[in-house]
């Protein structure tokens, strides 16, 4: 099967990419570099080669020009509808073109889109859309709020074969769509990241990745780490840093004992798993309904709710019990390779493609 994925997340779908290669697909990834994380497409780089003003000009040129490059491929899969809308750019003519061109459309339900902000709500007891729009968008400057983009949301999605959501949290934005897939667990090629025996040493190492302090509920975060640090002043060494590349992140995370990712969600990332893929104790979203939605009755993975006592009280645990570092590392790295391997996650999602 020839392949096209279009778009980039946190390196989602460069280990999709892997995945479906390893199953003997021919994958081309065609993105730009994913910002500060600076994950770059090896195959189709959409990113400017010159500076200021004509850089800008430069990445609403350079998808254009690559169109003859992005057709004749069995399935295109889509990371999100919102990948290519920036001013000045004919992202519908773009998006229609590549469905035409090609045999089969597909779109992920994945990152921030006008579903995401504006349906989330009607479905769930907590989101981070009050604290994304206070904290991580300038007077509430949020294009996923209009009526505008909830319509450019609609279109695109109604022009997919099939939408498949990466967890609950982005699934029930979308589950009035009559295309609506079964939820895929995002892959991770676990081979590439060495896991060690996660043993607390002199004192608890808890890390908090500052990235989008509204969405990943850092406020919540913060004010339980004033908390512990005022409990355990002797017992725990408590760390945020951000806008890290991928390259640094990893790094970083492998001196800490605990991960704590995101307060304020339902379901986890891409960050999440790089971190229990290290043999991490990991802190984020993971409810009930994700749970059952993944088809399971358990987890390692620690849920944290939208509030600093709960976050606390979570953290507490593994300082009153230490050994528990160990145990739930062990059993953070294992809980990848089983639900998340690269290799399996691509086999879910040829067989959409080919009953599509």
């Amino acid at each position: 099967m020839k392949i096209l994925l279009l778009g980039e997340f946190s390196g989602f779908y460069t280990n999709l990419k892997e995945g479906l290669e390893a199953l003997g697909h021919e994958v081309v990834l065609a993105s730009f570099s994913d910002g500060y994380k600076q994950i770059k497409s090896k195959d189709i780089s959409f990113d400017p080669r010159a500076p200021g003003f004509l850089g800008k000009i430069e990445n609403r040129i350079r998808p254009m020009l690559a169109l003859p490059r992005l057709k004749g491929f069995d399935v295109v899969q889509l990371i999100n509808p919102f990948a290519f809308d920036y001013s000045g750019f004919p992202v519908s003519f773009f998006i229609e073109t590549i469905k035409n061109q090609n045999q089969r459309f597909f779109l992920s339900a994945c990152g921030a889109d006008a579903f995401y902000f504006q349906r989330l709500g009607d479905y769930l007891d907590y989101t981070p859309i009050a604290d994304t729009l206070e904290y991580d968008y300038a007077e509430n400057d949020c294009k996923f709020m209009s009526r505008k983009a909830l319509l450019f949301n609609q279109k695109i999605a109604d022009l997919a074969d099939g939408i498949i959501p990466i967890c609950y949290d982005h699934m029930v934005g979308y589950q009035n769509q009559n295309n609506l897939r079964a939820i895929i667990p995002l892959p991770l090629n676990h081979t590439k990241i060495e896991a060690h025996e996660n043993v607390t040493k002199r004192k608890l190492t808890v890390f908090h990745g500052l990235t989008r302090y509204g969405l990943k509920g850092t406020r919540y975060i913060e004010d339980a780490f004033q908390i512990i640090q005022k409990r355990y002043p002797n017992d725990v060494d408590l760390v945020m840093d951000g806008d890290l590349s991928l390259t640094e992140y990893l790094k970083v995370i492998s001196a800490a004992n605990i991960i704590v990712d995101q307060a304020s969600s339902y379901s986890y990332g891409m960050n999440a798993l790089y971190s229990m893929a290290q043999g991490k104790v990991v802190m984020t979203g993971f409810e009930n309904e994700s749970l059952t939605a993944f088809g399971l009755s358990s987890s390692p993975v620690i849920n944290i709710k939208p509030s600093s006592e709960h976050i606390v009280a979570q953290i507490e645990m593994f300082l009153e019990d230490p050994a528990l570092v160990r145990k739930v590392g062990n059993e953070t790295r294992d809980f990848v390779v089983r639900h998340h391997d690269y290799i399996e996650v691509a086999k879910k999602y040829v067989q959409i493609w080919s009953s599509a």
